[in-house]
């Protein structure tokens, strides 16, 4: 009976833990992302980075047009570990905002990397990292170090960097008969392109590690199915997207 209830205080206590982080996240996103009109946790993308999971949350005006992508980042080179934020990014990679989500660095001098503490997070706002050199200034970057916190200063760049890094393998959102041409990944026949345009709104093309073959995410409610039975696609996020196998683009098997 004991190791029951200890257990059920565990789960207790890790569920109230878990709604304080994502509550935060949220604020992080609201925090970091252009103005915005859709839900950004209903979108969500998942990457895989140096063993770890990453989410990134595309922000859409009122026309559904990408504004940006709150992107989740991390270093695991700061002073006290870990260093994870949430980096927004404008549609043409320029920082908006970035939001510190998580540190262990030291009160008074690395924990400065809190926008409440110190403005040294302000300097990366409205840069844009194809031409600002995310490293600090002593290894030949753009990055003014806060005093006595260069290790906290390189690793909160690291993570802006890697947040960048993610971006530039998003590829732009893609709209059904609207004029907009696909952006393919130059694996793709023009049969596929045609399909692409004749069935369903597709919304994404990405090509994940150790995928073969590149997918074409669609929104919940008008996914692609096989004739006789689901090809096998996978679902993302919240149920708000699918990721459609090349081969079932090729091969015409869709039931609408």
């Amino acid at each position: 009976m004991a190791g029951a209830a200890v257990g059920g205080v565990y789960l207790l206590t890790k569920e109230a833990i878990d709604q304080v982080q994502d509550a935060k996240i949220d604020a992080a996103i609201a925090a970091v992302l252009p103005k915005y009109q859709n839900s950004p946790a209903k979108e969500v993308i998942f990457r895989e980075v140096e063993g770890d999971t990453v989410r990134i949350y595309p922000g859409r005006d009122g026309a559904g047009e990408l504004v940006g992508y709150a992107i989740e980042t991390f270093s695991k080179n700061g002073f006290g570990g870990r260093i994870d934020l949430m980096v927004g990014l404008r549609a043409d990679g320029a920082i908006e905002r970035v939001a510190v989500v998580g540190h262990n660095e030291t009160p008074g001098l690395g924990d400065k990397i809190e926008p409440d503490k110190s403005d040294f997070a302000l300097q990366f706002e409205g840069k844009n990292p194809a031409t600002f050199r995310l490293q600090v200034k002593q290894d030949g970057g753009d990055v003014d170090a806060i005093t006595a916190s260069t290790i906290t200063s390189k690793a909160f760049s690291d993570a802006v960097q890697r947040a960048y890094d993610l971006f530039k393998t998003l590829t732009p959102a893609t709209e059904q008969k609207t004029g907009i041409e696909p952006q393919t990944t130059g694996n793709e026949s023009d049969s596929t392109i045609n399909n692409l345009l004749t069935y369903g709104s597709v919304t994404e093309f990405y090509q994940g590690a150790g995928q073969r073959e590149p997918r074409f995410c669609t929104p919940a409610g008008d996914v692609p199915h096989a004739g006789h039975h689901h090809f096998g696609h996978q679902r993302l996020g919240y149920g708000s997207r699918h990721a459609v196998r090349l081969g079932a683009l090729e091969h015409r098997h869709f039931a609408r």
